[in-house]
């Protein structure tokens, strides 16, 4: 699918994400899946992903400056570049966020009739404490309660990520 790709763009500029996420669509076009889980690359508004218009779901982790020359220099401008990945009546799930990057996807998910639900609010981390070789979590999800969940990760980070996840 890869010499396909290139064969198409004939020459043409393209980055390794795009050509790789082009490679990818065809792949998955010429064999279907149940469920295709998607990971977006710089961010939502310029990504090669966005040919993607209706995500079953959008998931968004914490925001922070990262990518700066390309998606601003503040948290507002970055989740207003990032917030692109949440599409007309689509159901997003975030992660907490800094008020300011916050406030961009709940503008963002109201003006496209979005469902956000947002970590701390909708569903959550519970419990997390030390195991051996990792950590034990509980998580209230949107869908149910998950008691004594073992991640094999430290980090208190990771269980935020695991809760959002779930």
């Amino acid at each position: 699918v890869v010499a396909r790709v290139e064969a198409a763009n004939a020459g043409r500029p393209i980055t390794f994400f795009e050509i790789t996420a082009a490679a990818a669509f065809l792949a998955f076009a010429e064999t279907p899946t149940d469920l295709l889980l998607l990971e977006v690359g710089l961010g939502g508004r310029y990504d090669a992903t966005n040919v993607v218009d209706r995500p079953a779901l959008s998931v968004i982790a914490p925001i922070d400056i990262d990518h700066a020359d390309k998606l601003g220099g503040t948290i507002a401008e970055i989740a207003t570049v990032k917030s692109g990945i949440i599409k007309d009546g689509a159901a997003v799930v975030s992660t907490q966020q800094d008020a300011a990057a916050l406030r961009v996807l709940e503008t963002a998910a109201a003006a496209r009739r979005a469902s956000l639900a947002v970590e701390g609010t909708a569903f959550g981390l519970t419990a997390q404490r030390l195991a051996v070789g990792g950590q034990q979590l509980s998580v209230q999800g949107l869908a149910g309660t998950y008691d004594d969940l073992y991640l094999p990760l430290y980090g208190a980070h990771q269980g935020h990520n695991a809760a959002l996840a779930i």
